[in-house]
């Protein structure tokens, strides 16, 4: 199952399915989906649909059933949950999950989602530039904690470090080949083996550090024991749902006992329907193709500094993308809030609620800045939401002055004002609403601006409202903030 899911747009959902048999001569076609579509009976009644008129999660349903048509020993994915809804991941992990116990099916998957990594596999791998590095097995696979620390996520050296140092030599020896057997690429990555994963480099072709997990191998007992193909209750049941899932009367009869109140079946009913009209107008936009645009510049995921590396606590991930051989802004170092797309690069806008999310798109103003020839060095840390005009609200802890410490940055942009103000990068981009540019650039001793509002597109930021969103450059320089400006306006 290719990154991107891979389905024929113009190609109706029957004939998306019957590629899956394309290179094994079944003479029980129609047999053969009917089968399939015993356990995705969510595809049925869109059969005739074009594929490029589905939703994302209908997409990915569909590149599975594509694949299970054909009735596969070991299914290859690449980033599997790229584009999804969490509440889609969920179904896709509980689908794959079945695959592995009930069928014996075993999964390879590159994956970028630790949380989803840890989810379902047996086995994780960690490459680095082609290299296997480390190795975490067992019930450590299903230990988020563990994993972040072995992809470099974690805080510090951790737990993880000595097993894995003490494993590296053998398990490059003993896996590379199988690796390559299996034709997965080796991109800088973090490989898994275990219930689920998909096969490649992450988004668009992007390099980035990438976790690859697989299922227990096919004659291990959990699948020597797998019940034979066939219809699956459960499985049809957790299939039974759209994008946004629709409530059930049970969960709705639920909630109102929760909430201390009585109503009739009849009147729940009539909640069900008046909910119909708003569900079905969504499901019409969400069926819009997407038009992601491309990532056209090399990175890696990067990885979380430590203490030593970031005295300030004003990074959040440290990583390298490279701009165009010239321009404008070519040499210059540039850091971005963290509440700005680098796609592939994890961002939490400040938030513990955000830990894990991974964009996969970049800004506008990453590309316009990758295009005029900076590069960018990492995403600085920025206040909880980016709604404090200090620098104490930070999920990981207060960001430093970099004149005075102990000293507050000023906020929300508080890491962007500390790596330009203490002469860590060239440059930093920042976002304000209040002040949030301001306010730090003051107090670092750096300048920062707040443009006209719709100078500079806020395509790709996280957003607080539309109306006082602003993004726009913090320098060291009122000539530095010039040439930025002119980069990131266009």
């Amino acid at each position: 199952m290719p990154q991107g899911r891979g389905i024929f747009p113009n190609l109706s959902v029957r004939d998306n399915i019957r590629m899956g048999l394309a290179a094994h001569h079944d003479d029980e076609e129609e047999e053969s989906i009917r089968r399939v579509l015993v356990e995705f009976p969510l595809l049925e009644p869109l059969l005739d649909r074009d594929g490029g008129a589905l939703s994302g999660g209908e997409q990915q349903l569909l590149a599975i059933a594509r694949c299970l048509i054909s009735e596969p020993d070991l299914i290859l994915l690449d980033e599997p949950t790229e584009g999804i809804q969490p509440s889609i991941v969920d179904r896709i992990i509980e689908l794959l999950r079945d695959l592995n116990h009930r069928h014996g099916v075993t999964v390879v998957m590159v994956e970028q989602n630790l949380d989803f990594i840890t989810e379902l596999s047996h086995r994780v791998l960690l490459l680095q530039k082609g290299v296997i590095t480390g190795e975490v097995k067992g019930s450590d696979a299903a230990d988020p904690a563990l994993i972040e620390e072995f992809t470099g996520f974690g805080g510090g050296a951790g737990t993880a470090a000595a097993p894995l140092a003490a494993s590296r030599a053998a398990t490059a020896e003993s896996l590379a080949p199988r690796v390559a057997a299996l034709g997965v690429p080796v991109p800088t990555t973090a490989l898994g083996r275990g219930v689920s994963g998909p096969t490649a480099v992450p988004s668009r072709g992007v390099p980035t550090a990438t976790a690859v997990s697989a299922t227990a191998p096919a004659d291990t007992p959990a699948n020597t024991a797998a019940a034979p193909r066939g219809p699956a209750p459960v499985l049809n049941e957790r299939l039974s749902y759209m994008t946004a899932q629709r409530p059930t009367h049970a969960q709705l009869r639920e909630i109102v006992a929760e909430l201390g109140m009585h109503m009739s079946d009849a009147r729940i009913q009539e909640f069900l329907e008046v909910m119909q009209g708003t569900l079905d107008a969504y499901d019409v936009v969400d069926a819009l193709p997407d038009y992601l645009p491309p990532v056209l510049y090399p990175r890696t995921a990067g990885h979380r500094p430590s203490p030593e590396e970031n005295p300030l606590n004003a990074w959040h991930v440290k990583t390298e993308v490279r701009g165009a051989p010239r321009g404008p802004l070519h040499g210059r170092t540039v850091a971005l809030k963290d509440n700005v797309c680098l796609a592939g690069v994890p961002m939490m806008n400040g938030a513990s609620t955000l830990k894990g999310y991974t964009p996969d798109v970049d800004a506008t103003v990453v590309t316009r800045l990758l295009d005029a020839g900076a590069t960018i060095v990492g995403k600085a840390h920025c206040e909880y939401f980016c709604l404090s005009g200090g620098s104490h609200t930070n999920a990981t802890g207060p960001v430093e002055n970099p004149h005075k410490a102990g000293y507050s940055a000023g906020g929300s942009s508080s890491g962007s004002g500390a790596l330009v103000g203490g002469g860590f990068v060239d440059m930093a981009i920042g976002g304000d609403q209040g002040g949030s540019i301001r306010i730090p650039a003051s107090y670092c001793g750096c300048y920062g601006m707040k443009p006209t509002h719709g100078l500079v597109p806020y395509t790709g930021v996280m957003p607080i409202e539309t109306t006082i969103d602003h993004t726009g450059p913090m320098t060291r320089s009122v000539r530095d903030n010039a040439v930025m400006l002119q980069a990131i306006a266009g």
